[in-house]
């Protein structure tokens, strides 16, 4: 006991510490709470907070942030947030920082605020990856997984022409973000400059032949080489011809025997004789003698063994058709003789080019030997005929050449500086179009509306100017239309599901990947009657399915990116098409079956398409299986094409492994019976 007091006494300042220490803290503690819970009862609860925000900001997704407070968005697809930089997935425009703690303007509108839309606002729901069409209830993409962003129409206000189901709306932030400009339709008489190339010749109107009348032997050439320069009447050819000595000798005979009939001869045996004199001087006239010679002959009485022929025009030898020593049959050429004073100039022009060119229009052109120098011509001929391989016309200038600089054979390049007519006509700028096919789209500023409101219009363009498009119908002088940005607000008509470019009747459109049967459209191959079936006979059937499987194994192959084995399917084809006699099936097959390379195959598999497809649609399917008719838009630069498969997948020749699902079944045909 004694040793348990002292203890203790040295314990009791450290416990009673202690008791102090605790005590303290729970003090803080009960404190704390009741600060908390009162601050004169003005406390809000969380839900309380969301609801007093200013009217005008948008509520926000709860989405992880930089360590500034600051998500990433697109200007046209607000529905896109993300924590870091990159590029929309929807249209690929840059996304732009955002500051969650700022309120968002009113002209920003916050399409992730499910319970604040109204049910007439929400068009749908859209993947943003563009997997699938809008579907009509939220959830997650049933192809990539990645939650369904609500499609919200911004009706916006003011005046508009036309489908108003092809208008957009939007803020002025969004205008400026994605760079929208606009410009006037102007009215002016449309002007370009046509280029041309092509080369210089010989001007066929001062060309001259010098031909051999009669057959012999050219002893003398004075015309050495050609280019040789020859003034007219100048002496070129001594040619010896025995045909030539005979009527000569023919000639002289009648003129003798007509010298020598008695003066009281009968005037009939007299015409007869003259009429022979005359006949046999026509005969020498026709192989080539002048009259001077034709007189120095019957002078002298003696036949010549050799003729000689004169250059008919002054110029430059410009082809030497034979050489000395040769012999030449009657109507031969010897030589060419040309004034090379006057050019023609031959020209290609492009068969967009000819609106712009016509007889009589000034030319300049330049040549590679004088550079720096201009030269002057004038169009004198437009061939009426295109030539079908090179899609151009040639056209033929007249070319003044008396400083003798420009020669024959010199490559020209020619500027022609044209307008289309003396009216004016409406041009819009180059970039405001937008072309597919045979549709252009324009889209149009609306005036007096209160946000920026754009709408779309088809127009009918005309010839290309310097600058622009002719427009022949849709647009009016004065209305603005967009000349940068176009593609961001059609994009955006697509994903809200507005007739747009590339979906002109509007509505939901599919993307080209028929992902699943089950989102199929109505109006898809269940829904379609059968195809009506023309009856063949046991031959042509036989041969009609021989052919279809051929062409099945080229499509397999191709989908599957085996060059060799579509080679041989190829030629399996042609085989088969050549024992059913289809020419326009072996021709594409025999192409197929050379070509080098897998997209020079795909080029003549999409001709054989154009040719078998048809043949199906007339007589039906002759196989065993179901074929099927499938369409890829996106094939050859969204050229679109279509082919025929046995499987229910999509499996697509055109792209392979690349996108091997992209297509959509059009129609169906059952085995035949």
């Amino acid at each position: 006991m004694k040793r348990i007091l002292p203890l203790l006494k040295k314990l009791l300042p450290g416990v009673r510490q202690l008791f102090v220490v605790a005590g303290f803290i729970i003090a803080a503690i009960v404190f704390y709470n009741l600060g908390a819970g009162s601050h004169g009862g003005t406390a809000e609860s969380p839900s309380a907070r969301v609801e007093s925000k200013p009217p005008n900001a948008a509520s926000i997704h709860p989405i992880d942030t930089n360590d500034d407070g600051t998500i990433y968005t697109c200007s046209m697809h607000p529905q896109i947030k993300q924590d870091e930089p990159g590029d929309c997935p929807i249209c690929g425009m840059e996304l732009v920082p955002v500051d969650v703690e700022q309120p968002v303007t009113e002209e920003v509108v916050d399409h992730t605020d499910h319970d604040a839309m109204t049910e007439s606002e929400v068009l749908g729901y859209a993947c943003a990856m563009n997997c699938v069409p809008p579907l009509e209830e939220p959830g997650e993409c049933p192809i990539c997984g990645m939650e369904m962003q609500p499609v919200v129409e911004d009706r916006g206000t003011g005046p508009v022409e036309g489908d108003p189901t092809r208008r957009l709306a939007m803020s002025a932030e969004a205008k400026a973000l994605a760079s929208i400009q606009t410009s006037s339709v102007v009215s002016r008489i449309p002007e370009r400059t046509i280029r041309l190339v092509g080369e210089l010749a010989v001007s066929e109107d001062t060309l001259a032949h010098i031909s051999a009348d009669v057959g012999g032997r050219i002893d003398e050439l004075t015309a050495e080489y050609e280019g040789d320069v020859v003034q007219q009447g100048e002496e070129l050819v001594l040619l010896y011809s025995p045909e030539l000595l005979a009527v000569q000798q023919e000639f002289l005979h009648a003129e003798a025997a007509l010298e020598r009939l008695p003066a009281n001869a009968l005037e009939t045996v007299r015409r007869a004789s003259a009429r022979a004199v005359h006949a046999a001087r026509e005969r020498l006239r026709l192989a080539g003698l002048s009259p001077d010679q034709l007189d120095a002959i019957a002078e002298s009485g003696e036949a010549r063994e050799q003729v000689r022929l004169y250059a008919p025009i002054g110029g430059t030898v410009v082809v030497r058709h034979a050489q000395e020593g040769q012999y030449v049959t009657k109507g031969e050429r010897i030589l060419a003789i040309a004034s090379l004073d006057t050019l023609w100039a031959e020209m290609a022009a492009y068969e967009s080019d000819l609106p712009w060119l016509r007889v009589g229009q000034p030319v300049t052109f330049i040549s590679e030997a004088f550079p720096g120098e201009r030269f002057t011509g004038e169009v004198a001929w437009i061939d009426p005929v295109t030539n079908m391989r090179t899609r151009t016309t040639r056209v033929r200038l007249n070319v003044d050449n008396e400083s003798g600089k420009l020669r024959p054979g010199m490559y020209l390049t020619a500027r022609v500086v044209s307008t289309l007519g003396d009216e004016p006509r409406l041009v819009i700028p180059a970039s405001a179009p937008l072309i597919t096919g045979e549709r252009a789209v324009v889209y149009v500023q609306v005036p007096g509306a209160d946000r920026p409101t754009f709408q779309g219009v088809e127009v009918v363009l005309g010839s290309r100017v310097e600058d622009g498009y002719v427009v022949e119908e849709g647009l009016v002088e004065g209305q603005r239309v967009v000349t940068n940005g176009a593609f961001q607000i059609d994009s955006a008509l697509q994903i809200i599901a507005k007739p747009s470019m590339m979906n002109p009747t509007g509505g939901i459109a599919m993307t080209g990947h028929d992902h699943d049967r089950r989102m199929a459209l109505p109006g898809g191959p269940e829904d379609r009657p059968e195809q009506p079936v023309r009856p063949m006979d046991g031959e042509h059937g036989e041969h009609l399915a021989d052919i279809v499987h051929a062409y099945i194994g080229v499509q397999e192959a191709l989908a599957a990116d085996s060059q060799e084995v579509a080679q041989e399917a190829f030629h399996n084809l042609a085989g088969q098409a050549e024992a059913a006699e289809l020419a326009e099936v072996v021709g594409p097959a025999k192409d197929g079956a050379s070509a080098e390379t897998l997209e020079a195959q795909r080029r003549s598999f999409e001709q054989l398409s154009a040719v078998i497809i048809p043949i199906v649609r007339e007589h039906g399917n002759p196989t065993e299986h179901p074929v099927r008719l499938v369409h890829c838009p996106m094939a050859f630069d969204f050229a679109g094409a279509d082919w025929l498969q046995t499987t229910k997948e999509v499996r697509n020749p055109y792209f392979g492994a690349e996108m091997l699902t992209c297509g959509t079944v059009k129609q169906e045909w059952r085995t035949h019976d």
